[in-house]
């Protein structure tokens, strides 16, 4: 029996984290539909059945993304993700308790400052997690969002069999959870988490979700270039003063 583990630990605020509304110059068209996953054959399970890494296989997910849609796939192994995870927790693969999760916001710093599997991040923004459509345009912009969510048990229990679609908040919750979203539509997104692809609608996302990060890396956007809409001279300048 394949066990899924969760990990995300409660959000972290920081005043010093960018917002994202303010490097939009114009808020583009919100296409009816993005979906970036062609550019990956397999998302491995990137030892996320096993320990509470999900924080850090999410990046790794993210990494293959970029690196796919740029030009030539890059998939981190299971030690780089487990490397990332230990040196930003603490955690000891020789001892369980060790495996005590992470929050999101400390594994961006430490991506940013340090790199995950060799590739660094250059900078990350907080999306507003209640606004569908500056969601969308981030996902669109950037190859993807990384996001923080609280998963139920029928949620658990659904993955791989039918899209998580939840009436209500009510339902036992799990725990904590990161995954990336790499497509949208109408009806919803879909995130990868698992070692697979797993649908969720608007409607669960509005009741689960807790955090939203549109993540700026040179492995998808060139240094020299920018999405249209998108003010990379106000985000360097802000860089600089933090």
């Amino acid at each position: 029996m394949i066990n899924y583990k969760l990990g995300r630990l409660p959000v972290r605020y920081d005043k010093r984290t960018l917002r994202f509304p303010k490097y939009l110059t114009v808020l583009p068209p919100v296409k009816p539909a993005v979906d970036w996953t062609p550019f990956v054959t397999t998302w491995p399970m990137m030892m996320n059945d096993s320990v509470g890494d999900c924080t850090c296989a999410a990046a790794g997910h993210l990494i293959e993304l970029w690196t796919g849609a740029a030009s030539d796939i890059v998939t981190p192994t299971d030690p780089q993700i487990i490397a990332a995870y230990s040196a930003i927790t603490g955690y000891d693969p020789s001892d369980p308790s060790t495996d005590t999760g992470a929050n999101e916001i400390s594994v961006l710093n430490y991506w940013k400052a340090s790199g995950i599997a060799g590739h660094q991040i250059g900078a990350y923004a907080k999306v507003d997690h209640t606004n569908h459509d500056q969601v969308m345009v981030a996902i669109d912009m950037f190859a993807g969002v990384y996001i923080g969510l609280t998963v139920t048990q029928q949620m658990m229990q659904d993955f791989g069999k039918k899209p998580w679609t939840l009436a209500n908040s009510s339902g036992d919750p799990e725990g904590g959870h990161a995954v990336p979203v790499v497509a949208y539509d109408a009806t919803g997104v879909t995130v990868v988490t698992w070692g697979g692809l797993q649908q969720m609608d608007w409607p669960t996302w509005d009741l689960v979700v807790e955090e939203v990060y549109a993540i700026f890396s040179q492995d998808f956007v060139n240094g020299t270039t920018s999405p249209s809409g998108f003010d990379a001279a106000t985000l360097q300048a802000d860089l600089q003063a933090l």
